[in-house]
């Protein structure tokens, strides 16, 4: 007994398969919220688990950490106009319904890494969130 796999071109694994080389735009959905985590260095941070799509490529998870007051403000600011809320960053504080399951575009790049039992792999590590335009509000990224 055999399976017949469909056809596919060099061009169109890699595409499908692996990361593309600089960066690259993607959709995101926030699909879980870390208000109380903290980083190796002991300092609070915000993490956020993201389901990422690739248009006409992979999708993936991903992680983006929030650390350091001035940084954390200004990535803060990025992702709310990412989700279509500007003024998130204004706010005296943010809780996990603001941020999850939200959706926006961002801007990444492809990062190799070694896990822990040295094995290697790639995954998208957010560069920015991009500003929601008018235009986009009412698209479906398709999650």
């Amino acid at each position: 007994m055999s399976f017949a796999l469909e056809k596919i071109t060099e061009e169109e694994y890699d595409t499908i398969f692996n990361w593309p080389k600089g960066n690259f735009e993607v959709d995101f959905k926030i699909t879980k919220v870390d208000l109380n985590s903290v980083s190796q260095a002991g300092n609070k941070q915000i993490v956020l688990d993201l389901l990422i799509k690739v248009p006409l490529g992979r999708s993936g998870n991903t992680k983006d950490f929030f650390t350091g007051a001035l940084n954390m403000r200004w990535k803060i600011k990025h992702l709310g106009e990412a989700i279509g809320n500007d003024g998130l960053y204004l706010q005296d504080t943010i809780a996990e319904k603001d941020l999850l399951n939200k959706e926006g575009k961002a801007m990444c790049k492809c990062e190799s890494f070694i896990t822990k039992d040295g094995s290697s792999g790639e995954r998208a590590k957010i560069v920015n969130y991009l500003k929601v335009k008018d235009s986009d509000i009412n698209d479906d990224i398709g999650f």
